[in-house]
């Protein structure tokens, strides 16, 4: 935008400099200095615009609009009293209008009950009586424990009670929650219980193996972390330990070094250590022996996080597992498909040419709809244990001849989950998932079979950990 005097020479100079402005303020219009002089003809060019950004060039026509209007003001107030227009009202000769009008008192309030009237709306919507703070809740979801999932065939007079819990810590649910395990374990009166995630190093089994009285118990210890994985199996009687608690108790004295003296407090005798019944006479009246007993799945990279122990009886195994978690970034997915369940399959299909198997533990896969809470959530197929690929994985080892003997016998019943987020605290509100199994070989479920799996059930009501205890009745005899 030059004026008509500026030279050829400087509108070719000018248009360069055009394009340079727009580029630098991105702007719709055209910023060029107050006078330029052409290096061609050195003739000077007066202009009529200023180098500026946009916004100072729209404060400054605001500025001068303010100036126009201040005037306008000053000349209306110059006025006598009778012949001021009253404020609002327009001039006859100029039809200027006075601006801006004085602001009255009764104006100002009028202002503030309006603004009063447009928050008291907002406060009308909250509800004084809390009904809106009330967490919503999915249609999808079942307040409250489902009752089917704890349903009980009758008792029977040959079972053999298995029981299977993921205590997250036994060291913190002894010292949190003592009571609950104990009266548990009185009130259900298990033959077998396995526990997945007791997070305890050798050293630490001597004084947590006489836990309960009248069990015999088998540790497994992760050396690969501390403080991490570790399951433990608790059987009813006394039985042959293998020498199991022996090659324990001189790790954990071999180790102790300078603190002997401490730890053989804890590995004096071996009895100490090593449970027995509490009397000869439960001891005559063992309905079942241990034949043997295994740590790991035979594969070392896997053994070492102490996530296995498989018990032998007369005519079935049982394999106690704590199945590696994928982890909250998936990191350990792939190691857990590819390598864990491949090895974890050829294991159990070895044990089961001999006899038939019973697997129970806290396996990290929700396998069905109806064991997750909200499944319809975007986010599941990315969450640990509900991946598409770790619930089609389980669906292929199932098919190689096993049977989840809780949807065998319960079907598609909802909200029978084992899981619950503490942190989340879903466990009132029935928000959870089925993690933990009894799967069994399909022998096991057939009329009249021995060993027969008889009754497949959840306790949800026992406390003290963010899973729950589950059980299996096997018939032994028929």
């Amino acid at each position: 935008s030059s004026s008509s005097s500026s030279c050829y020479c400087f509108m070719l100079v000018g248009r360069r400099l055009v394009e340079l402005v727009k580029l630098q303020f991105n702007s719709s219009f055209v910023c060029l200095p107050q006078r330029s002089i052409c290096r061609l003809c050195s003739s000077s060019s007066p202009l009529q615009t200023t180098i500026m950004p946009p916004r100072r060039r729209s404060s400054r026509r605001l500025a001068a609009k303010k100036t126009e209007l201040e005037l306008n003001n000053e000349e209306s107030q110059s006025t006598s009293v009778d012949e001021k227009p009253e404020q609002g009202d327009v001039d006859a000769e100029d039809k200027t209008v006075s601006y801006p009008p004085k602001r009255s008192k009764s104006a100002g309030s009028i202002k503030k009950t309006a603004s009063k009237k447009k928050t008291t709306p907002k406060k009308a919507k909250s509800d004084p009586g809390g009904a809106s703070k009330k967490p919503k809740l999915k249609k999808n979801v079942s307040v409250g424990i489902p009752r089917e999932s704890t349903l009980r065939k009758e008792e029977l007079a040959n079972g053999l009670k298995l029981f299977s819990w993921n205590v997250n810590g036994i060291r913190g649910l002894l010292k949190n929650c003592k009571d609950d395990l104990l009266a548990f374990v009185e009130d259900s009166k298990p033959d077998v219980i396995c526990l997945q995630e007791t997070k305890l190093q050798e050293h630490h089994v001597p004084e947590h193996a006489s836990l309960l009285n009248g069990y015999t118990s088998y540790w497994s210890c992760s050396t690969a972390k501390k403080g991490y994985a570790g399951t433990a199996v608790f059987v009813r009687g006394k039985h042959n330990s293998f020498g199991h608690l022996e090659s324990i108790a001189d790790a954990s004295a071999s180790s102790s070094g300078k603190k002997s003296a401490k730890k053989n407090k804890r590995t004096k005798t071996l009895d100490s250590f090593v449970t027995k019944e509490s009397s000869d006479e439960t001891v005559e009246n063992n309905r079942f022996e241990v034949e043997n007993v295994t740590f790991g799945i035979g594969v070392p990279k896997h053994d070492m996080e102490g996530r296995s122990i498989t018990v032998e009886f007369d005519n079935f195994f049982l394999v106690n597992l704590y199945v590696p978690n994928s982890g909250m970034k998936l990191d350990r997915l792939n190691y857990r498909i590819d390598e864990w369940n491949v090895d974890l399959l050829s294991y159990v299909k070895s044990l089961e040419q001999s006899k038939p198997v019973v697997i129970t533990g806290d396996l990290n896969v929700a396998h069905l709809d109806d064991d997750i809470y909200n499944v319809e959530a975007k986010h599941i197929v990315k969450t640990a244990g509900c991946t598409p690929r770790e619930r089609e994985d389980f669906t292929n080892f199932l098919e190689e001849g096993f049977v989840d003997t809780f949807r065998h016998q319960h079907g598609l019943v909802k909200g029978a989950f084992t899981y619950w987020s503490t942190r989340a605290g879903g466990r009132p509100l029935s928000k959870g998932l089925r993690l933990d199994y009894f799967v069994c070989s399909k022998s096991m479920i057939e009329d009249g079979a021995v060993p027969q799996a008889y009754d497949s059930f959840i306790l949800p009501d026992v406390k003290g950990s963010d899973h729950c205890p589950i059980g299996l009745v096997v018939a032994t005899q028929k």
